[in-house]
């Protein structure tokens, strides 16, 4: 496992990670797997740097981590229904859904509920049905969770790592980080 960081915007990271995918032989995995957020540009960037790398588009594959989807379902809960104890019932069965890897499914079942809302919350749930279902490639993202406690474990060694890497090191106590600037 590698924990490394940047300060700078998307471009140095993305040569961070092309240096370290780079030393660890990306070019000769026969299958990648690439496990985010959600946010779009992971979904823009990261496949063609893969591809350039040598790793074909169809040994690659991209999915939406399951924490984070959860988030989508609370958010779109929040907004097709109005009282906490309304959101709460289908909010965990939707989870369940997705858990299950039925995602088609779950996204079919979000447009139907959604069918009869208007106004503010219409964008909300537009939003949060996109962000489960859109790759700008085109593709479907599929949610990240098999049920096996390995898969489950990834995503959140995954959040951990970021709290580690930023939080505790990047920004611990007694830490300051010292800027040179030569002219």
């Amino acid at each position: 496992m590698i924990n490394d960081g940047t300060y700078g915007k998307l471009q140095p990271f993305l040569e961070l990670l092309e240096m370290h995918l780079v030393r660890n032989g990306i070019n000769l995995a026969s299958q990648v797997l690439l496990i985010a957020d959600g946010a779009e540009w992971v979904w823009k960037h990261i496949p063609p740097l893969l591809q350039r790398l040598g790793c074909p588009p169809e040994s690659n594959s991209e999915l939406l981590d399951f924490y984070h989807a959860t988030e989508h379902l609370q958010t779109f809960a929040d907004a097709v229904f109005t009282q906490a104890k309304e959101q709460q019932a289908p909010f965990k069965t939707a989870r369940s859904t997705l858990k299950r890897g039925q995602t088609r499914l779950l996204i079919e079942q979000m447009q139907t509920l959604s069918q009869n809302i208007s106004g503010s919350s219409r964008s909300i749930i537009n939003s949060q049905i996109q962000d489960l279902t859109r790759i700008p490639s085109t593709r479907t993202v599929e949610v990240f969770s098999s049920g096996s406690k390995q898969d489950a474990y990834w995503p959140r060694a995954i959040e951990s790592l970021i709290r580690q890497v930023v939080n505790l090191r990047l920004k611990g106590n007694g830490k300051f980080c010292e800027l040179n600037f030569h002219i």
